[in-house]
């Protein structure tokens, strides 16, 4: 199959995928045509994982910045700890992609407070909170900036 047919395969999987889908399914369903299919394929593998505040590792657990910076370490790409600094080191977008980060902030402020994988406009994959850990989750607020980064 060439990397045209797999690109547009994996937007139209995306497009209409349940919000709630195993890792498995996740990972059947995606490529490594792009580069953001390749950050919503790595970080797919930490479904399942607990929250922990301050957590960087499967081991340990992750919040949500130390899933994010996990996940694009694991393709080689290095970015800051916290869910603020990636963002300020991110490439801005308007209109978000497959892989790229989705960040939440607060009405009125530039300071970002959390940060997730955005998988399409129905689904985040996050740490969301204690209780909660990584899994793919409803979009839960519209106060959001998204940013980019590539990997090979």
């Amino acid at each position: 199959m060439n990397k045209r047919i797999a690109g547009l395969l994996l937007a139209v999987t995306l497009a209409f995928s349940p919000l709630a889908i195993s890792g498995a399914q996740a990972n059947a369903a995606t490529t490594s045509v792009t580069s953001g299919s390749k950050i919503v394929n790595q970080g797919a593998k930490y479904k399942g994982v607990r929250y922990k505040w301050g957590g960087t590792s499967p081991a340990q657990g992750f919040d949500c910045s130390g899933l994010t910076s996990y996940t694009l370490k694991k393709l080689g790409k290095s970015i800051p700890r916290v869910a603020n600094d990636q963002y300020k080191r991110s490439v801005h977008v308007k209109t978000p992609k497959a892989g790229d980060l989705v960040f939440v902030h607060n009405v009125g402020s530039t300071y970002v407070y959390h940060v997730g994988i955005y998988v399409n406009s129905h689904t985040w994959l996050e740490s969301e909170r204690p209780g909660k850990g990584v899994n793919y989750y409803k979009p839960w607020t519209k106060s959001v900036y998204y940013g980019r980064y590539t990997v090979k």
